[in-house]
């Protein structure tokens, strides 16, 4: 995932309107700040993916190196988000899709992405989000050719 610039959290969303008008570009850009502020808050640090997982911190580190984690770094550290866990474990194959993502895309699109359900993810006719197409068993691979794409 992109490192998050604290300065500019609000390039996160294509769904910003123009410059053009500009009452509706603030209220979009607010909204989004927002959205991001409120998503960091949740993260997850290294230490805290650590305790979770009972696992060294050292093995955080490289999971976060091969990306095999959602996260993004904000100001130097990173910050993992929660919802690729399941109690004391991770989302099953969570790391086919996470490193199928583009590196620089930021958490909150990430975020949205993976809770949103997908028009090509089917399960007993019902479409479900990445997420949940993973939890059901859903192939990895599939998910992760969708995420090659945002």
């Amino acid at each position: 995932m992109a490192e998050q610039d604290e300065a500019r959290p609000d390039v996160v969303l294509g769904a910003i309107p123009s410059r053009g008008d500009k009452a509706l570009y603030r209220q979009a850009r607010a909204r989004t700040i927002a959205a991001n502020a409120r998503l960091l808050a949740t993260c997850l640090t290294t230490t805290d993916v650590a305790d979770r997982l009972g696992i060294p911190v050292e093995r955080v580190r490289k999971m976060l190196r091969r990306r095999e984690l959602v996260a993004t770094k904000v100001g130097g550290r990173w910050l993992a988000l929660p919802a690729q866990f399941e109690g004391s474990s991770l989302v099953p194959n969570i790391a086919v899709v996470a490193r199928a993502m583009p590196p620089d895309l930021p958490l909150l699109a990430a975020a949205n992405w993976l809770s949103l359900r997908h028009s090509d993810l089917e399960e007993a006719d019902r479409t479900v989000s990445p997420l949940d197409w993973l939890r059901l068993g859903g192939d990895p691979d599939v998910a992760a050719a969708l995420a090659r794409d945002l």
